[in-house]
């Protein structure tokens, strides 16, 4: 089993203290003069994503709960088949986004957990093996996020980095369609 490295770690604390700080510019919209020059902006948006949170491919819908933080729930399927094995996954990432930049283009971090389901059927010399398992792991992410603030067409380019017994750099790319305010 590979230990994480002091490096992984301190990626995950700057990670969780660059969320933490943002925090309180995202507090602002309870203040009346900033909610005069807060222009709307779009808060859903649907997407399917290549490779990305759930290993082979996605679909996750984000929403924007404040203008700086979304929530991003999402649900992928991959079935490898081989002989005389098949393995099942079905996962569902859950993650925070802390996003900044201009009003339609941003700079994206994000913290989360993947919920792995797996169902491996084998088959050798006549008998049958079924086994199931699920396990947990913790997501990090950076990338670029394209989600107009009017709604249209959506993009994202993420490099994930994957947290269970080794730590797993990843990538995705996301299309989809935001909706407007």
């Amino acid at each position: 089993m590979n230990k994480i490295k002091k490096s992984q770690i301190a990626l995950l604390i700057i990670t969780i203290a660059f969320l933490a700080s943002n925090a309180s510019i995202a507090a602002d919209k309870d203040d009346p003069a900033a909610q005069k020059i807060d222009p709307p902006y779009s808060k859903f948006l649907v997407s399917a994503e290549v490779l990305g949170a759930a290993l082979s491919g996605s679909i996750f819908g984000s929403y924007r709960f404040l203008r700086l933080f979304a929530v991003n729930l999402g649900m992928g399927y991959t079935s490898i088949n081989g002989t005389p094995t098949q393995v099942n996954l079905v996962q569902f990432p859950v993650s925070i986004s802390n996003i900044w930049g201009g009003t339609s283009h941003f700079i994206e971090v994000l913290a989360g957990i993947d919920l792995l389901l797996a169902n491996v059927n084998s088959r050798w010399q006549g008998y049958s093996v079924n086994t199931t398992g699920s396990t947990l792991m913790f997501q990090l992410g950076t990338g670029y996020r394209y989600w107009p603030s009017d709604g249209g067409i959506h993009f994202r380019a993420t490099i994930y980095q994957f947290f269970h017994k080794n730590f797993t750099p990843h990538i995705g790319f996301g299309v989809g369609y935001a909706f407007a305010p």
